[in-house]
């Protein structure tokens, strides 16, 4: 399996999966944007992943609550998230992410 998976890597290219994960972090930054919510400017990001950051604190259990609609991220102390887009990440999952987020914070007590 390991094999596989290192052969399917190098036929992809580390460029061409850098620049796939790099356009869908860069859109979901925009995105946030319009939401307020801010992340670092793209020259200062790792293409990889990216960190949504809250003015003051984000809402208690953010993280938690977007993982019972299935929308897996990790809280970064208590004013980010972090996401971290894979590959087989889509157009409609990315919907779905901005969905459940705008959802949880329009129920969302800010502390």
């Amino acid at each position: 399996v390991a094999k596989a998976a290192l052969e399917m890597v190098s036929a992809w290219g580390v460029e061409n999966i850098q620049y796939t994960i790099r356009a869908r972090t860069d859109r979901i930054a925009l995105r946030a944007a319009d939401m307020g919510i801010g992340t670092l400017p793209g020259e200062q990001r790792a293409g990889h992943y990216l960190g949504l950051r809250f003015q003051g604190d984000s809402p208690d259990g953010l993280a938690g609550r977007l993982a019972r609609e299935r929308v897996y991220v990790s809280a970064r102390g208590r004013s980010a998230l972090r996401v971290t887009p894979h590959l087989w990440v889509t157009d409609a999952d990315e919907d779905r992410f901005f969905t459940a987020l705008k959802a949880v914070l329009a129920t969302s007590r800010m502390p």
